[in-house]
């Protein structure tokens, strides 16, 4: 078996290695099977592409020992979790909020993952994070997605791309962006749009605004886990799908299940079965046409588009927007100058581009609802 070198001197297998790049990051991972690197493959990429040949910015090591997991913990997770007077460390950017997690007592800078159950140690002097766990597990492979994605937001140019808590496909060659908070229709909307002939996917539930001065800025999409509510089934009117019911977002296309069956309490998918379950593609990122806000109102009929003055979709794009903040990898991060410049790209982006409101009845997306020619007509 061909083999790569660490800087340590310890070899790694190539299978069970990758390096990604998004923009001028590269991220080397050094995984505990073959079946990660596989599953980061499928799920990472279009968003960042493979590319063995770069110097990596950084090197995410995963190590698998219950005895240094012990010694670290000072074998009392439990009480390190429920512990009442810790002062949690923030760790990742997600919708809304940063996720935190207890510290380490003399390891510093460390943190242990309550939700996972690892731990993350972050040597920065030698960009090197260090994932370790009591005994391996695939939900590990989420814990790779979540400290890929931050990591690289560090190094996304803030002057000129705004993170946003938005679905976003393209339709033929171009971009469409569709923000709100949770619950507002993003991933239905997404769905039922992607039905449609030529329909490629980009994000499902954050996307990178790429904004410049008199240009038409371009969408992309970061990789997200996919959460799919029970009654998206009935809403879209959906055929029963190959064992979504039980397939878990951590396992790869070659381990999800083949049986047809329908869900009857929502899934949680990974972006590669999303895409095999409707049978799409992804792209990379397309020129943005349209910025589109849904609003799910049953006591409504049919659908109500309104076009939006720019005022009101810069401030509903802000609000939908997710600043990086401060956490145990980013601690030089200027939060109030963030915030004035993601107010800046919101105006530029709204002012270039048009954006509408839709407001999603009963029957919205009913055949005779005709929603998605109304979409692909926003366009022209």
């Amino acid at each position: 078996m061909q083999r790569a070198q660490q800087k340590s001197g310890e070899a790694v297998e190539t299978s069970k290695r990758i390096r990604l790049r998004h923009g001028a990051f590269v991220v080397e991972i050094l995984c505990p099977t073959p079946g990660d690197v596989e599953w980061l493959r499928e799920n990472l990429r279009p968003a960042f592409d493979e590319d063995e040949d770069a110097s990596p910015n950084v090197t995410l090591r995963c190590e698998i020992d219950a005895k240094s997991f012990a010694e670290m913990t000072g074998g009392a997770i439990d009480t390190l979790a429920s512990s009442a007077s810790r002062e949690d460390v923030p760790c990742f950017s997600m919708d809304g909020y940063v996720a935190a997690f207890p510290p380490l007592a003399g390891k510093a800078p460390g943190v242990f993952d309550t939700d996972l159950r690892l731990l993350y140690l972050y040597d920065d002097p030698t960009a090197t994070l260090s994932v370790v766990g009591p005994h391996y597990r695939t939900s590990l492979r989420i814990a790779l997605l979540r400290l890929v994605r931050e990591l690289a937001g560090g190094s996304f140019p803030r002057r000129s791309l705004l993170t946003v808590h938005a679905s976003a496909l393209a339709l033929g060659d171009q971009g469409v962006l569709i923000c709100g908070p949770k619950r507002a229709g993003k991933t239905t909307l997404l769905t039922h749009l992607l039905r449609r002939a030529g329909a490629r996917y980009i994000a499902n539930d954050r996307s990178l605004l790429h904004v410049a001065p008199d240009t038409v800025g371009y969408v992309a999409g970061i990789p997200t886990v996919v959460s799919l509510r029970a009654d998206l089934w009935e809403r879209l009117s959906l055929p029963a799908s190959p064992h979504v019911g039980n397939w878990r977002a951590r396992e790869t296309l070659a381990n999800s299940g083949r049986e047809t069956t329908t869900p009857q309490a929502g899934a949680s998918l990974s972006p590669a079965q999303y895409l095999a379950l409707l049978g799409v593609t992804p792209c990379a990122q397309a020129r943005l046409r349209a910025i589109l806000f849904p609003e799910v109102n049953d006591e409504y009929d049919g659908i109500d588009i309104r076009p939006l003055d720019g005022s009101e979709a810069a401030r509903r794009l802000l609000e939908s927007s997710m600043p990086l903040h401060r956490t145990l990898f980013h601690d030089d991060v200027d939060e109030e100058a963030q915030r004035v410049d993601n107010a800046r790209l919101c105006e530029q982006a709204t002012t270039a581009h048009r954006a509408w409101a839709l407001t999603l009845g009963r029957g919205a997306y009913a055949a005779e609802a005709r929603l998605g020619d109304a979409v692909e007509k926003l366009l022209e």
